[in-house]
């Protein structure tokens, strides 16, 4: 519910889409450059995002959007040791049950 809401904005979206950012800093002037570690941004085109984690009681997780023709769906996975291929699979299937009209 919270990954759909957030979805909702814009600037949310662009963030959370993007494969990597350039970090600046002024003072002691210096960059950095930070990657997604979403890998679904690079290995599947229809993926639009979100976000990954881990932690020892929930293991690896990933909240992972894709789209196609105006149409997100969201995947959430926890504790899976494919948490890519889990979530490109949910997707595929939620974007195949739109696209059949079934919601």
């Amino acid at each position: 519910l919270m990954a759909r809401y957030a979805m909702k904005n814009q600037v949310f979206c662009d963030i959370v889409r993007k494969k990597g950012y350039t970090l600046t800093w002024d003072y002691p002037r210096r960059k950095k450059l930070v990657k997604n570690t979403n890998k679904l941004l690079w290995s599947y085109p229809k993926s639009t995002g979100i976000k990954t984690g881990t932690t020892v009681k929930a293991g690896k997780c990933l909240v992972a959007s894709a789209g196609e023709n105006g149409t997100e769906v969201i995947a959430a996975i926890l504790n899976s040791p494919d948490r890519f291929g889990d979530a490109r699979r949910l997707l595929e299937f939620g974007l195949k049950e739109i696209r059949h009209g079934k919601k």
